[in-house]
Order: C-alpha cells, then sequence, then structure tokens
C-alpha cells in the first residue's frame, strides 16, 4: 500500500472541490464560503460490519452511501450541503484500490450537489469506517420543534423500500453478487435502494420555502422519526391508512414477489406490510415534514397523516396505536413494534 501522503493525494485527485470551497484540503483546516451568522453541520459514521458488509455492496457504494446519508441531514434542516470532510479508519493490508473506489463513490454523489470534500484525515485501525461531518446553509431552518395541531404530515421520497432490500439480502433471498436489474428483475428496485438510497435533497429547501413547520430525515424508521417529531413539538401524529395503503398498491407488483420470499405466512401485501414493519425498518432516508393545513403541500411531497393534540409523542394509525419501533444503533437491532 502507498504511504499516508501518496494515498491522501490519490483521494484527492477524485474527489470534488466544491463551488463553495475558497481553500480545499492540504492545509490544517480548509476555507469555506459561508453566509452571515449560521451554518448547519452534521456528523454520522459507517462501520464495517454494522452499517454495510463487503459482499453486499460494491465500494462505490458504501461511498454513495455515507456521502448521501449525510447530505440527507442537511436537506432535513431546509439547508444545502457545502462542504464535507471524512475520517477514514482503514484495516491493515487493506486493498488500496477499493479504497480508492469507495472514495470515488463518496465523491460522485457529493459533487452532484455542489460541495466539495474539502479535507478529512486517515488512521489504521481493525475495521473499515467512514466518519463524515457536513457542513451547509439555508435560507429557512426547518427543525423538529414547531410542528403545530391541524398540520399535515407529508413524505417526499420512499419509505420501506431499503428495509425490504436489506430483508432480500438478509435471507438469502438473492444472490448479492447478481448486479444487473435484468438478473434481479423484481428484486432489482428494493436492492438499489439498500445499496445506496435515493434521497430528494431538493425537496428540503423547497419545503423549508414553502412554510415547512417540522422535518426529519427518515433515517431509523417511519414510526419512531415521526415520534421525534413529535416528543419535540410536543404534539401527536396521527397516519392515515388509506394514504399508505396508496403507497403500498403503487408498489405492489415488485412488493409482491419480494415479500412472499420472507417466509411470512399467507397474507395480502397489506398485512405483510403490517406484520413485518415495513415502513419502519429505516434506511430510506425519505424526508418526513410537516405543513399548515391551509397551504399547498410542495410537490415532490405526500400527504400521510395529519398533526393531533393528543399525548404528547404519541404517533397512531387512524385512531389504533401505531408503533414508534425503528433501528436502534446501540441495541443494534430493529425493534419493529
Amino acid at each position: 500500500m502507498s504511504s499516508e501522503g501518496q494515498l491522501i493525494a490519490r483521494m484527492r485527485e477524485v474527489l470534488p472541490e466544491g463551488t463553495r470551497t475558497m481553500l480545499g484540503s492540504g492545509d490544517d483546516c480548509a476555507l469555506v464560503e459561508a453566509p452571515e451568522g449560521s451554518f448547519l453541520v452534521t456528523t454520522d459514521a459507517l462501520v464495517e460490519g454494522q452499517h454495510f458488509r463487503r459482499d453486499w455492496s460494491t465500494p462505490r457504494e458504501i461511498g454513495a452511501r455515507a456521502a448521501v446519508q449525510n447530505l440527507a441531514d442537511i436537506a432535513a434542516c431546509g439547508g444545502r450541503a457545502s462542504g464535507l470532510v471524512v475520517a477514514m479508519v482503514i484495516p491493515p493490508g487493506s486493498d488500496e484500490d477499493w479504497i480508492l473506489e469507495v472514495v470515488s463513490g463518496f465523491g460522485s454523489e457529493v459533487a452532484k450537489t455542489g460541495a466539495g470534500v474539502i479535507g478529512g484525515d486517515i488512521t489504521s485501525g481493525r475495521d473499515f469506517t467512514l466518519a463524515v461531518t457536513a457542513f451547509g446553509y439555508c435560507d429557512r431552518l426547518v427543525t423538529r420543534a414547531q410542528a403545530k395541531p391541524g398540520d399535515v404530515i407529508a413524505y417526499a421520497g420512499d419509505i420501506g423500500v431499503s428495509g425490504v432490500g436489506l430483508a432480500l439480502l438478509q435471507n438469502h433471498v438473492v444472490n448479492p453478487a447478481l448486479r444487473s436489474a435484468e438478473a434481479l428483475g423484481f428484486y432489482h428496485y428494493p436492492l438499489s435502494f439498500y445499496r445506496v438510497p435515493k434521497v430528494p435533497l431538493q425537496a428540503g429547501p423547497i419545503a423549508a420555502n414553502a412554510g415547512a413547520t417540522a422535518m426529519i430525515d427518515v433515517s431509523d424508521g417511519l414510526g419512531i422519526d415521526l415520534s421525534r417529531i413529535a416528543k419535540a413539538s410536543k404534539v401527536s401524529m396521527r397516519l392515515s391508512r388509506s394514504f399508505l395503503k396508496n403507497i403500498v398498491d403503487e408498489h405492489q407488483p415488485w412488493l409482491d414477489v419480494a415479500l412472499k420470499q420472507l417466509d411470512v405466512g399467507q397474507l395480502n401485501t397489506w398485512e405483510l406490510v403490517e406484520k413485518i414493519g415495513l415502513f419502519n425498518r429505516g434506511e430510506d432516508h425519505a424526508l418526513l415534514a410537516t405543513f399548515p393545513s391551509d397551504i399547498n403541500v410542495p410537490p415532490p411531497f405526500r400527504i400521510i397523516g395529519d398533526v393531533t393534540g393528543g399525548e404528547v409523542g404519541t404517533v397512531t394509525l387512524d385512531d389504533e396505536s401505531y408503533p414508534a419501533g425503528g433501528w436502534d444503533h446501540l441495541q443494534r437491532r430493529c425493534n419493529y413494534s
């Protein structure tokens, strides 16, 4: 393997500098153009064996996922990214070309936003790890804490699709070596969402400018992330079964095939969705927002419920309790109920 300096030089060749970068990597700090007053900061980490597996994802997909989950956090506050820094823990004896493919996948996703990868660090350790910090700016900040009774709940992106892709891999339904849409058939759609979440990044600023009262990136599951808005805003959330069924109906062709391979019994598609906690499996990185009921909810957002003045922090499906389940990082498992 190259020396640290040589590897960093190769990484810099494939990473975007960004349109707001005034001084990029190479010094002790980078310098990024920033608006007056304030800026957004978020951080996240991917650890091999917990967040990804090499036999399930290509190195470019691993890098891309690390980028989009941080970019999604910026979008969830109504912002746009301006720069990212990434620290890498590289196990001894790692394949240098594999690492550079990870970096290329990361950089290509960041480049789509106009942001730059402006610095970072590399060190040696047991488990390959990507720790990313993203910076951004916004015209109007949207937090989790301003939803009001009477607001509507809406989402942009897909909810539950990534979780099906993960389940197909965990249950050995598909050969992870298969990559093409032709080879995977109906399985290609959920697998592609799991490997690189399709995040509607532009929807964040759109929601903010339209007057969104609260917003969150659905990273851990619909129930748990919706309950986070409910707790922060001191309200209750009511999902509409009919609206959620519409989502299921749109995905029915591939969803029927996928779910029936997961050995969950002779149930109709909606019953299967409820039984396996489809919407609570996380890693979709859809954007979930609340809007005043007297405004037109902007595309690509779709209404799925409303905010009520019920018990603070609770989520219901129509008038029934809805599980605030989702991924728990410390327990390292998904609580579906």
